[in-house]
């Protein structure tokens, strides 16, 4: 259980008799109510994995002074209160709201982030710092880790995951399908969001961060991330009774920061907000420490042996995973705590020098850091004897830095040996810096010279901001998946190549666009094991027969291999089999997939366009051949030419494109063929789904019809509950099951009988539908009485009503009607009843009148798609969406009987 108070308003009524009454109980709350409530709630809360949000809640207590526990006291009847309104959530949705987890909230705020309107309603205040925030940030800080394929699940029970898609930079995707490719458990890294900002859980250094966010002390934005590795360095427990003292603890703090480099002291002053969250500090003493402790900002010493044989001397104490700084006009060494390193060289104070710099790298990233430098200077936007100097501040030979800027040493041959160390004795010899071993390779991540555009002029570390320097350089990607930019061990061979421009993955001028790289016999030639084949046998289902197929094929074939596709199929995995998302098999079966699918479209596009062509006018093709690569080899002209598939999930590139984000694959044929075959089956799951994705053609506006009344298709659930066919059976019209589904949905939307939505929901039956309705209009009067009554019992008898006479006739339904009294008056009940079965499970609005239901909820617009086995509704954004999520009547039907035994799939706000 993870529970946040965001106010608490207390108001005090006590006796005269204890003059320091209020001020004890006043400091209870302060110290000791939130751990006692913590401890009521957990019996009753601690294994619901539901979220509640509560937007109000006003409780009595009354406390016994005289009995020793106060806070227990307190914290049982106010633990009270609180499930009390827990029990009204869904009837009370103004005030109570359910989420059935944290990742169905996530899910919820990112839909409405992406359309505009995630402050818009109250219970997604908890995330109002991300309100103003692109979409690639919330999507990177606001979802844990562990919880990204259940938002992604969510999303596309919602059937929003593609909107969300098409909303997130293609950086961002990329980065998002590396982590749903892994298995690797980050709970400890990436705690709940809904436990507030600070990412720690000591109290001080989140008040510590709060001032530093309120009065802008950071110097390079918000980092939030510093409380996850760093930690007071006091094991002195907090006077809590003390102000003072407590003050004196914040402000070493925020004096701790300030030597790192991360605030700015002394703070111009304390806003009037802060000062009333913090008056439980002395904040007069507070801002008169903050004063005195200014901190000069670092630059970087020489020794004298340095000066004298003109090389870089590193001075420092190698520590793992910190970084050791000193100010100006000092020698001795400060330990400012854990800041991530691989910011090292771009953190600094603003104002300072660019040729500032912590002093000092771990030696393990100390490769990583210049190659990401390297990459950032091969852009071509940055100041090359800016780079030297900065290079030289992180311990490269200075001969190295000569040759480059002279032109001796390339860039790549730069990476290279700051990944693999000196490459002859008179290299060693000229330098003290220990270098990485081989294997401790660079994350750069996809694309610095990208991130990086947003600078202008020369590399100043001062003012790169966050925005940056993304996540994925920190992170180690997916080395067998080229597909998404990641470069753990192909980092070497995308820096390998020299050209004036970026040689990195997701850039045009990639290595991947013109050779071939040999795979890891290790990960591409795996057989794909038991587990991996029922995985891709899930797949082929999800693709061709469970609901939602069609919808889920298409944009599939749309998209092509890449990013876009691994997410739908993650997500829609996730969705039919939960059990899959941290599944090292779904990660290899949809790996295998992707390299599949993408061999079959190589294949493909050789034998649809030939190497080398001949124009009509007798030019040969003026296309550029493959140019040498690194290795002296050149790679073959009649190489496979790979396919580039755009993430859009509407477009598809031509196979004649350089490829950006599409794994390079070899085919199978004879050098020089023009048909050659196609690659060797693996499984045959693998290359069923394959040829499923191949053969989908793309959905356009002729397979969808619009409809004023589409959300009449809602009411399908009722028909079936009410067992509808059986109750026409029993009074001898089961002939008439057509037509009376066709008159009741004209009754209940007061559309033609034509409507596309009137039509589906009586199974699209061929023929005028004017005649399909004639039966009603000769039905004898006897057999429209007995009609009703049959339904009416079947209300009583599911207990919909509790008698009779508690159903409306249906006289308020007044369009729609066929000019007939008694078929209307049947058709009447019938539509009530439908409308009342449907609406028991709406919470609060299941008492509403039929007429306020039908209008909200029947009569909405929407789209109707339909194919050979499914029926997708898909409604236009609706005020009470979320009540229809909470009673579950968004989930799929498996199968209409009159609708020939197709699906029906609920896409609400996707019209």
């Amino acid at each position: 259980m993870d529970a946040q108070i965001t106010t608490l308003h207390c108001e005090y009524l006590a006796t005269a008799t204890d003059p320091a009454l209020p001020e004890r109980i006043h400091r209870m709350v302060r110290t000791d109510l939130a751990a006692a409530l913590e401890a009521e709630l957990a019996p009753v809360l601690g294994a619901d994995p539901a979220v509640y949000l509560i937007r109000d809640l006003v409780a009595d207590v009354r406390l016994d002074t005289r009995e020793p526990n106060l806070p227990r006291q307190w914290a049982r009847q106010l633990g009270s209160a609180v499930v009390a309104a827990l029990t009204r959530a869904g009837r009370d949705s103004d005030n109570v709201v359910r989420f059935p987890d944290e990742a169905a909230y996530l899910a919820s705020y990112l839909l409405a982030h992406v359309r505009g309107s995630a402050g818009n309603e109250w219970y997604h205040r908890p995330l109002a710092r991300f309100h103003r925030a692109p979409v690639g940030v919330v999507v990177r800080q606001a979802i844990p880790a562990h919880d990204l394929l259940p938002v992604l699940a969510a999303l596309y029970r919602r059937g929003a995951l593609p909107e969300v898609l098409d909303a997130v930079g293609s950086d961002v995707l990329a980065e998002v399908a590396a982590l749903s490719l892994s298995t690797v458990d980050r709970r400890v890294e990436s705690p709940s969001i809904l436990a507030g900002p600070s990412t720690t859980d000591d109290a001080l250094v989140a008040v510590a961060l709060r001032v530093s966010d309120a009065c802008s002390l950071w110097t390079n934005g918000p980092q939030p991330a510093l409380a996850a590795t760093w930690r007071r360095q006091s094991s002195t427990p907090p006077d809590w009774r003390n102000p003072d003292s407590l003050t004196e603890d914040v402000a070493d703090l925020l004096s701790h920061l300030a030597e790192t480099g991360a605030v700015r002291l002394p703070p111009r002053e304390i806003p009037a907000s802060l000062r009333a969250e913090l008056e439980w500090l002395n904040l007069p003493l507070l801002e008169t420490r903050l004063r005195e402790r200014r901190h000069a900002p670092f630059r970087l010493e020489r020794s004298p042996s340095a000066q004298d044989d003109g090389q870089r001397a590193p001075s420092f104490p190698h520590r793992s995973g910190k970084f050791r700084c000193r100010p100006a006009g000092t020698r001795v060494p400060l330990d400012p705590g854990g800041l991530v390193v691989g910011r090292a060289p771009l953190l600094a104070p603003a104002g300072t020098p660019s040729l500032w710099s912590p002093d000092a790298v771990w030696e393990a990233q100390w490769g990583s850091v210049t190659a990401d430098l390297v990459a950032i200077a091969r852009s071509g936007k940055v100041d090359v004897g800016e780079l030297v100097r900065v290079l030289l501040g992180l311990g490269i030979p200075e001969r190295w830095a000569v040759a480059l800027t002279r032109g001796e040493l390339t860039w790549s041959e730069l990476a290279r040996r700051a990944i693999r160390g000196p490459t002859s004795r008179a290299e060693t010899s000229s330098t003290t810096f220990p270098f990485p071993e081989p294997d401790l390779l660079p994350h750069v991540g996809r694309s610095p010279a990208n991130e990086m555009s947003r600078l202008s002029g020369s590399l100043d570390p001062t003012g790169v901001t966050d925005s940056a320097i993304p996540d994925v350089w920190r992170r180690a990607s997916r080395t067998h998946i080229p597909l998404f930019g990641g470069v753990s061990l192909a980092s070497d061979r995308a820096l390998s190549s020299d050209g004036p421009g970026p040689n990195t993955p997701g850039t045009d001028d990639s290595v991947a666009t013109t050779t071939q790289e040999k795979p890891d016999p290790k990960r591409e030639n795996a057989p794909i094991g038991p587990e991996e084949t029922a995985v891709l046998r899930a797949l082929l289902n999800l693709v061709t027969a469970e609901p939602g197929a069609v919808e889920l094929r298409t944009r599939l074939a749309a998209a092509g291999p890449g990013p876009y596709s691994v997410l739908l199929l993650r997500a829609a995995l996730a969705t039919r089999h939960p059990g899959t998302t941290s599944s090292a098999s779904a990660e290899d079966a949809v790996t295998h997939l992707m390299r599949r699918w993408t061999e079959t479209l190589v294949a493909s596009a050789r034998t649809t366009y030939p190497r080398t062509r001949t124009a009509e006018c007798g030019e040969p093709d003026s296309r550029p051949r493959p140019r040498q690569v690194s290795g002296g080899e050149a790679t073959s002209a009649e190489a496979p030419v790979p396919v580039a598939v755009d993430r859009h999930p509407h477009r598809l590139a031509p196979p004649e494109l350089s490829t950006r984000d599409v794994l390079s694959g070899q085919s199978s044929a004879p050098e020089g063929s023009r048909h050659p075959q196609p690659p060797q089956p693996r499984a045959s799951e693998e290359d069923k789904l394959v040829a499923a994705l191949l053969s989908a053609r793309t959905s356009t506006t002729a397979d969808a019809s619009d409809s004023p009344c589409a959300g009449v298709l809602l009411l399908l659930r009722a028909v079936l509950d009410l067992r509808l066919p059986g109750i026409l059976t029993r009074v001898g019209l089961g002939h008439l099951l057509t037509a009376t589904l066709l008159a009741l949905a004209t009754r209940l939307t007061g559309a033609p009988p034509h409507d596309p939505a009137v039509v589906a929901f009586a199974g699209t039956p061929a023929g005028d539908v004017e005649e399909l309705l004639q039966p009603w209009l000769d039905l004898p009067e006897e057999e429209c009485v007995a009609l009703g009554d049959a339904v009416v019992e079947a209300l009583v008898a599911q207990h919909v009503i509790d008698a009779p006479d508690q159903l409306d006739s249906g006289a308020a339904l007044a369009e729609g009607r066929l000019g007939r009294f008694e078929a209307d008056r049947t058709l009447g009940v019938l539509a009530v009843a439908v409308v009342r079965a449907w609406a028991r499970w709406l919470g609060r609005f299941a008492g509403s009148s039929v007429p306020y239901l039908v209008a909200h909820f029947a009569r909405r617009p929407g789209r109707v798609r339909l194919s050979e086995r499914e029926l997708v509704v898909e409604l236009a954004p609706g005020p009470l969406d979320v009540v229809v999520r909470l009673a579950g009547y968004d989930a799929p039907l498996t199968t209409v009987p009159w609708l020939d035994g197709r699906a029906v799939t609920y896409r609400l706000e996707a019209a």
